[in-house]
Formats: structure tokens, sequence, C-alpha cells
């Protein structure tokens, strides 16, 4: 009962940690203007030319709707960082541990805050770009994309879980770091410069090794088509939960073995 009620308490103080700092609320506006703002922007781009071509293109109303979380990913990578590094920059992980001294209930309560808040604001983001995208695509007469079907459901669904997934792994890197630079830059290197040196090797060498980066996981989860070097969506979405989970995992074993 006493273990319940200290992750409940300390869930209660991170969730009050949380919404109380200024970063946490500016990385969530940017959050909802890139996710929402660029796929309605983006989407109006490519379905306007689609429809001065006469139709004579390729169109993937998914892909343009929620072209936005391209650049959300990186944003919810850093807000993970800084959810855990943040108090390594101001020392106050000491006081938290003083606190609420079972470290891995303070990481579990810190990462239930992170899972949750990221999980409802990016599932009501992914669903607001998609029926933007769709007005804007049936205002054009291009191809749209039906809730009624099930990958395009699945498609915008796992929009959300992407990006919680990716915010834990940008969780875990800060929790193995405990700096936010480094924490940053390193996702920044896993998950955009290491697919781009991939994609400049032999096919026959980057390939293989492509499909299981996060970046094309990620990629595979919100895809209505498969590539033929890909996952299927649910292998992708399993995946990238396992990356997460085990690098968190990870981070909270080294966090219980050295000194705060």
């Amino acid at each position: 009962m006493s273990s319940s009620i200290s992750l409940a308490s300390s869930t209660k103080a991170e969730w009050i940690k949380f919404r109380s700092l200024r970063s946490s609320i500016y990385s969530l506006i940017t959050l909802i203007s890139l996710t929402v703002g660029l796929g309605a922007l983006i989407t109006f781009a490519i379905a306007k030319h689609y429809a001065d071509r006469g139709g004579d293109l390729t169109y993937d109303p998914i892909a343009s709707s929620l072209a936005g979380l391209f650049f959300a990913q990186f944003v919810v990578g850093v807000m993970g960082a800084i959810v855990m590094t943040g108090e390594y920059a101001t020392t106050s992980i000491r006081t938290s541990l003083a606190a609420f001294p079972r470290r891995t209930e303070f990481i579990i309560s810190k990462v239930v805050v992170l899972v949750v808040t990221l999980l409802i604001v990016g599932e009501a983001m992914v669903f607001v770009s998609y029926f933007i995208g769709h007005m804007i695509e049936a205002s054009y007469n291009v191809p749209t994309a039906s809730l009624s079907n099930a990958a395009t459901w699945r498609a915008v669904s796992f929009g959300g879980v992407e990006l919680v997934l990716l915010s834990l792994l940008g969780f875990g890197l800060g929790l193995l770091l405990r700096r936010t630079a480094a924490a940053i830059a390193v996702f920044v290197v896993v998950l955009l410069v290491a697919p781009i040196l991939l994609n400049i090797l032999p096919s026959s060498w980057g390939e293989p090794i492509l499909r299981w980066m996060p970046s094309n996981l990620s990629q595979g989860m919100i895809s209505l088509t498969r590539d033929a070097h890909t996952f299927g969506p649910w292998n992708c979405l399993i995946i990238l939960a396992l990356y997460a989970i085990g690098l968190v995992s990870l981070g909270i074993v080294f966090f219980n073995r050295r000194d705060a």
C-alpha cells in the first residue's frame, strides 16, 4: 500500500512540475503548431498542385495531412530529454530524490506524466490534422482517405503513439546521459543524421540497417502502403516500443547504481 501511495504522490508531484514549467507549455504549443499548422499548409500546397496538374500525380492524403509529424518528432524528443535532464541542470534532482527516495518509482512517475500527456495531446493533434487535411483535399477534389477504412484509422491513430514512443527515446537518452545537449544531439543523430548517411551507402548495405532505424519505423507506422524494404505497421510499432522500453529500462538500471 505504501508503495502505491508513494508512486501516486510522486506522479502527482511530477505532473505539477511538468505543467508549471514554461518549457513544457512552449513545447506543447510548438508541437501543436508544427503538427496541425504545417500539416494543413503542406496539404494545401500539394492538393493545389495536384489539381493544377489535372490529377496526374501520385497523391497520399495521409502523408500530406500528417506531414507535420516529421518536425514534431524532434520536439517530443527534446521534451522527453528535458523532462529528465532539467532536474540535473538545476540540481533539483537531489531534492526530488530526498522527497521520493524510491528511484525506480520516481522515474516511472515521470514516464507516466510524459506518456499520458503526449498520448492525449498527440492523438488529438493527429486527428485534427487529418480532418483539416480532409477538408482541404475535398475542396480541391483530390483523393481522400476515409476513417471508415481500417488502414486509414490505423495510420492516423498510430501518429500519436509514434510521438509518445519517440519522446520515450529522448527521455531514455536523458536518463543515461544526464545532459540536455548531449541527449538532444544523440537523438538528432539517430533520427536524422544516421538515416541520411545510410542512404548514401550502396542499397545492399544501407537498406537492411535502415529498416531498423527509429525514423523508418515511425514512418512505417503511419504509412498507408508498405515499402518492400520496411516492416509492416504493427511490426514497426512493436520494434519501436521495444527500443523505447529497453532504453528507459537501461537508464533506470544506471540511475539506481550511480549518484544523483
